[in-house]
């Protein structure tokens, strides 16, 4: 641990942030291989204090999928985003407002963004379950493949000397944008589907209607 700290002060001190994109399932069980994770590397250091073992997620809604033309359906992908984002247990969320993509976020955008929040707490009681998703097959068998994966990734960039190494080569940054690159492809390709943009239209739609 650097500068003589211990274990157990740098894991109380830590909070991981996240993006959620729109695919529901890999969304959840990403979040749930996050925390398996991060118990077993701090159980490595000794540490047993169940609540240090608990890892503190803040998550986000993503800014990559949100479209400026039909931009209502921006809020079926943040609805379902923060719904992952509370099954897979994290900890605060934050979406944001449909509108974001092409204009200052009005009160009532702001609004209603807190509101669905409202609705995963005090409707659908999702604040109410230790873990809603666990039992699930597909999520359960989605989570260990990522995990899995993870590891393997963690491994590689522990042989290139840590991560700040892995950072100066380039690996992080070829990384991520391989990736991105990926999904880039397959919007432009509609083998992800981004309702209002890629599938169903509104071709009679005018930006300069949106702005004003």
């Amino acid at each position: 641990i650097p500068q003589g700290l211990s274990a157990e002060k740098v894991a109380k001190r830590i909070k991981f942030n996240f993006g959620i994109g729109s695919n529901y399932f890999m969304e959840i069980a990403k979040l749930r291989a996050a925390r398996y994770l991060w118990s077993k590397t701090l159980t490595a250091y000794s540490i047993e204090d169940m609540d240090l073992l608990k890892m503190n997620i803040h998550s986000v809604s993503s800014t990559w999928n949100k479209s400026i033309y039909d931009a209502h359906v921006n809020l079926l992908r943040t609805t379902t985003e923060g719904m992952s984002a509370v099954l897979g247990g994290t900890d605060s969320l934050v979406l944001s407002t449909y509108n974001m993509t092409y204009q200052k976020p009005s009160e009532f955008s702001e609004r209603i963004a807190k509101n669905q929040q409202l609705l995963f707490k005090e409707e659908s009681f999702l604040d109410k379950v230790v873990d809603p998703s666990a039992g699930s097959y597909y999520i359960e068998s989605l989570t260990n493949s990522l995990v899995q994966e993870a590891w393997k990734l963690f491994l590689e960039v522990d042989k290139k000397g840590g991560y700040l190494e892995s950072l100066r080569q380039g690996f992080i940054q070829s990384e991520i944008e391989l990736v991105a690159q990926q999904s880039r492809e397959a919007m432009a390709t509609r083998r992800e589907i981004v309702l209002g943009s890629n599938k169903y239209p509104n071709f009679e739609e005018h930006h300069e209607e949106l702005v004003n």
